[in-house]
């Protein structure tokens, strides 16, 4: 495996002064938002790349559960900030569709799939985890901003079937169906053209490493089913639970 070392990363951040001129040129005014982006992308791979070094350390399960905590935390507010209506609300909703959606997929690619031994082993659990649960969470928030988006654009159809005696189930089940359809959207077309018009990181990442290519492709399968349970289930779920907030004990619709 080739070692980067200190000079190829300042050589690497030519890349990033690129998109900035690219920036400049093109009068984007987003040379201090390219700026912080990178700054954070440097710090918080740096901070994760320590704590994973003395997890492997310690090889003890709670420090691996805390952070998988972590992150499930962070993706549930983050989700949640999507849509207008209000985050405090939201929160525990996404926070559900995420454990729910990301967790059953997590327990079945680490230890039924790839069977980690032991079982909280922080090499296995952690990335797949956390690519497991930023894909949920991505398509959590897609799915939640376009149910809402839905309810607004469909209102006259939604309070029609109020009126007419139907529930919220009835009245908002095409805005769910578009929601989750939405939220399945970037992983479908990803798997669509995976292959032919990208090779996506933990296959690059393996073939970079010395790793068969056949090998490597099992992988980036299992992989982008993952993400498509995820995904779902948490788009799912997350939408299902949040429909409650959208309709009064009165069966009226309120929106944000």
């Amino acid at each position: 495996m080739i070692t980067l070392g200190l000079g190829d990363m300042a050589v690497a951040l030519s890349l990033v002064a690129i998109a900035i001129l690219a920036s400049l040129r093109l009068g984007l005014r987003m040379e201090r938002t390219l700026l912080w982006a990178t700054c954070r992308t440097v710090v918080q791979l740096l901070a994760v790349g320590y704590v994973v070094h003395a997890l492997f350390a310690l090889d003890h399960p709670l420090p691996v559960l805390g952070i998988l905590l972590v992150m499930l935390v962070a993706a549930s507010w983050t989700a949640a900030g999507r849509p207008r209506m209000r985050r405090g609300a939201l929160v525990a909703r996404t926070f559900t569709g995420l454990l729910l959606g990301g967790g059953l997929t997590i327990v079945i690619v680490v230890h039924v799939v790839v069977g980690a031994d032991p079982w909280y082993a922080p090499r296995y659990l952690i990335p797949l985890g956390g690519m497991i649960l930023g894909n949920a969470m991505n398509g959590a928030a897609l799915g939640l901003e376009r149910f809402e988006r839905e309810l607004v654009r469909g209102r006259p159809q939604v309070e029609a079937i109020l009126a007419l005696g139907g529930t919220p189930v009835q009245a908002a089940a095409e805005a769910e169906r578009e929601a989750v359809r939405a939220s399945l959207v970037p992983t479908v077309n990803s798997m669509l053209v995976v292959g032919l018009v990208q090779l996506p990181g933990i296959m690059t990442g393996q073939i970079l490493a010395g790793a068969d290519p056949l090998v490597a492709v099992r992988y980036q399968m299992l992989v982008m089913f993952m993400l498509l349970s995820a995904v779902s289930l948490a788009s799912g779920i997350s939408v299902r639970l949040s429909r409650r907030l959208y309709f009064t004990e009165a069966w009226q619709l309120r929106l944000p």
